[in-house]
């Protein structure tokens, strides 16, 4: 298992709120935050100690940062 930081982003990308999320692995908290998504979110970005794994836009994936 392993330890995710995942932040919900408002409309302007500024982070609104932040939870901390014990998965398997990167592809499920990727796939865990797309369940999340609704109107009233727009988007999350999802962190593993420093390494950001994902930023999950609600209209549609941004791909994950490299390094």
């Amino acid at each position: 298992m392993a330890l995710y930081r995942v932040y919900t982003l408002d409309r302007a990308g500024h982070i609104a709120a932040g939870d901390w999320v014990e998965v398997g692995d990167d592809a499920e908290i990727v796939e865990t935050v797309r369940r999340l998504c609704g109107p009233a979110t727009p988007a999350f970005e999802i962190w593993r100690t420093t390494h950001r794994v994902a930023v999950v836009d609600c209209r549609g994936d941004i791909p994950p940062a490299p390094g």
